[in-house]
């Protein structure tokens, strides 16, 4: 009944491949004081919200490129019926236009 539940349900799916933030304690370079830094995908972020964000991102994005994946095979098979019917003539309608 839900029109975005499988937009939802795909995401969650490709959320649990994608590998989490992981917070890594590291010296600062100005002061060398331990800070916290969060880790996603080796790229190194300043806080938690700035990590999730790039992490949701990738998420997002894995998820549209299921789709674009799903439309290319099921609308390129589409496609192809289609041409292959229009093609083949017996299945064309013999039709005559009315004399006005």
């Amino acid at each position: 009944m839900d029109r975005y539940a499988h937009y939802r349900q795909t995401l969650q799916f490709v959320d649990e491949q994608i590998e989490p933030v992981t917070p890594v304690t590291a010296r600062d370079e100005r002061t060398g004081e331990p800070v916290t830094r969060y880790v996603f995908l080796g790229t190194p972020y300043g806080t938690l919200k700035d990590a999730e964000a790039a992490r949701y991102a990738v998420v997002v994005e894995k998820a549209r490129e299921f789709y674009v994946d799903l439309d290319r095979v099921f609308l390129s098979r589409w496609r192809r019926s289609r041409t292959t019917a229009l093609s083949d003539p017996s299945k064309h309608q013999s039709w005559t236009p009315p004399k006005g």
